[in-house]
């Protein structure tokens, strides 16, 4: 995307609107909406070929989808040519995650949709379907515009659909019931925005692929089982424990108990009161271990993306002379960044892949700096390592590869 205001101009032109406050006002998280002529050629990101060549990597999350009758079958990747021309000329799909981590023009596609906050945007999917290819009625728990690319695809949607009777025979969630409300086809350029938990169904028409961005959302108890609060947790109550005196347990029996092998009542009490004391943690303690541990978890790099340091680690002064030279940094493709203000204090903290990085009140230009583009802006980077504390993390994070110098 080489434009992002005019990507952004497109679309609120798209939808109608004055400006992309009006689209998020009244459309975003709200209805679906058909966007016509918003994308340009996007098989100039990636073309089929090229797509069905990144699912043979071993190191690139894809899958391929095929219909059998009324259910549908799941393949996992990598892939391999030969996998590909035993497929039929109909019924089959081809999905391929993250392709922004690994084609350049995928990651510039993403930065016309900033309007959204970083954090929620999850990744570029691209597919490609054969004529009657799909992944069946299903609904997804996230946002997304469904960009066509290439063919044309039926997209029917159902706002009546109940998401908890699914295909029992399919390997993948395909609901079992689903009565379409509205349809209409897509042409290349055309796009859907479809908000979360909405019924849909996209049938390729004629040879198609579509581009999907997925903004993520995060629900409490995922956070919660994610380990990395319940952990935090866990640590603070151990550390109360210790204020506390709990450092060993004492009877106090004064007379021997007439049954053995019963849990009294007294010593049940004695141990509720003690655990519910560990537990009392203030509410300013409890808000800096959620926001924490809400940075780091959205921050998590996937299983599937490896961020690998250079062979050779640069010294302070040879990180200056590059970027005096003009050299530029961005961030690493399969990297996750952001900032939270507020902590502790006046403080700002950094979040990289699952990684805090705390910072003092003078910061704050720093903390936006790092985190809010993919490319960093070379004038403002280079005058903020005039102070120590930033040019030691942006030395880190280039060492650690999580910044690259832009090719």
């Amino acid at each position: 995307m080489s434009d992002v205001g005019e990507f952004r101009q497109r679309l609120v032109a798209a939808v109608g609107l004055p400006s992309i406050d009006a689209f998020l006002a009244q459309v975003w998280q709200r209805e679906a909406r058909v966007l016509h002529d918003l994308c340009d050629d996007l098989t100039a990101i990636i073309d089929a070929d090229e797509l069905a060549g990144l699912a043979c990597e071993p190191h690139v999350e894809s899958r391929l989808v095929q219909k059998a009758g009324e259910h549908y079958r799941l393949r996992q990747g990598p892939f391999s040519p030969r996998d590909f021309s035993a497929l039929p000329d109909s019924g089959w799909t081809l999905l391929v995650q993250d392709v922004d981590k690994h084609v350049a023009a995928g990651r510039e596609f993403l930065e016309g949709f900033d309007f959204v906050p970083r954090w929620r945007l999850d990744d570029l999917m691209v597919s490609y379907a054969a004529p009657g290819g799909g992944v069946g009625p299903h609904i997804d728990s996230y946002d997304a515009f469904l960009c066509q690319a290439l063919g044309r695809r039926r997209w029917e949607l159902s706002g009546q659909v109940d998401a908890q009777r699914l295909c029992a025979d399919c390997d993948l969630k395909v609901l079992q019931s689903f009565e379409a409300e509205r349809g209409f086809e897509l042409a290349p350029g055309d796009c859907l925005y479809l908000p979360a938990n909405l019924g849909h169904d996209g049938v390729a028409i004629d040879e198609c692929m579509t581009f999907s961005v997925g903004f993520r959302a995060v629900e409490p108890s995922e956070l919660l089982g994610a380990g990395s609060l319940a952990a935090d947790l866990a640590q603070a109550w151990l550390e109360q424990a210790s204020a506390l005196g709990h450092s060993g347990y004492l009877d106090r029996l004064v007379s021997s108990p007439p049954n053995p092998g019963e849990l009294t009542e007294e010593t049940l009490r004695r141990y509720r009161d003690q655990v519910k004391a560990l537990l009392e943690l203030s509410p300013a303690s409890l808000d800096e271990l959620i926001d924490a541990s809400l940075a780091r978890f959205l921050t998590e790099p996937k299983e599937s993306q490896f961020v690998e340091p250079p062979d050779e680690a640069l010294s302070a002064a040879g990180l200056l002379a590059r970027l005096d030279g003009g050299a530029r940094l961005r961030q690493h493709p399969a990297s996750r960044w952001l900032f939270i203000r507020g902590v502790r204090d006046e403080s700002f903290v950094v979040s990289v892949d699952g990684e805090l990085y705390e910072l003092g009140s003078e910061s704050a230009d720093f903390a936006a700096l790092v985190t809010d583009q993919l490319s960093l802006p070379h004038a403002r980077l280079r005058a903020a390592l005039t102070h120590p504390r930033h040019l030691e993390l942006v030395l880190e994070w280039v060492n650690s590869g999580q910044l690259v110098f832009a090719q």
